[in-house]
């Protein structure tokens, strides 16, 4: 029932070794809980060093939570006590964006194409005072977007339609856009660098890259883009100790 938010907390280290054992199948699984209980999200707990990050992530991200991580017993009171206070804060639930026919996105959401080429991204739940943003391609004659899901907590429907903002050809974004799509970026890139256990030139090359545009940008000094600088530098330098180890 969405009158209520529901959350699923998963506590493994993501080696399954009973029942479902591929990727496809466990997200299967998470798609079909999605699907008969809508308002539900479900929030992977990666415990251990060597736990498996990337079935969790992609867990936690398919089913509108978050992936978190703890590395002893002692962690898991403090990790727990975060998630539900995210779940008692819970604004809206259920978010869905629909992008019109054409539009392109890259995203950590998922993301579903539907009849007609609309492009459906489910964002799940929003909390009070947090914000999302997406930085799609499109042009004003490709059509609306349109935000649908469920307020909290007087479950009022949400069904939001409202026109793109465009920036014009050789138009500054604003300094959230730009911060946004810096985050996408770091984003992509750590999942890669995660799911390649960290040997692969490629993302170590684009994540000097990367470094090198932020620590040029006019956001430099912005807490946030310090953090994924710092995110950047673990990548370059584990890339380089695993050379090294070779």
């Amino acid at each position: 029932s969405v009158e209520r938010k529901q959350g699923l907390v998963v506590l493994t280290d993501g080696h399954a070794n009973a029942g479902a054992r591929d990727d496809a199948t466990l997200i299967q699984i998470v798609k079909n809980l999605l699907t008969t209980s809508p308002g539900l999200s479900i929030t992977c707990v990666g415990y251990g060093e060597n736990h498996n990050s990337d079935i969790m992530s992609k867990m936690g991200i398919e089913g509108g939570g978050s992936y978190n991580i703890v590395k002893n017993l002692e962690d898991v009171a403090t990790v727990f006590g975060e998630i539900l206070g995210g779940l008692l804060s819970v604004a809206a639930q259920v978010i869905e964006v629909f992008l019109p026919p054409g539009s392109e996105c890259d995203t950590v959401y998922p993301k579903d194409m539907m009849e007609g080429g609309i492009t459906k991204i489910r964002i799940g739940d929003l909390y009070a005072e947090a914000e999302q943003t997406l930085i799609f391609k499109s042009s004003p004659y490709q059509g609306p977007v349109r935000i649908t899901g469920v307020a909290m907590p007087n479950l009022e429907r949400i069904n939001e339609v409202c026109e793109p903002l465009l920036l014009q050809e050789g138009e500054d974004p604003d300094p959230i856009l730009k911060l946004a799509d810096y985050r996408q970026q770091v984003s992509m890139l750590l999942k890669r660098f995660r799911g390649s256990f960290g040997v692969s030139a490629d993302i170590s090359q684009e994540a000097v890259a990367l470094k090198t545009l932020l620590e040029n940008s006019s956001l430099k000094e912005d807490p946030l883009v310090l953090m994924m600088i710092d995110d950047l530098n673990t990548i370059v330098r584990v890339q380089a100790e695993t050379h090294s180890a070779y």
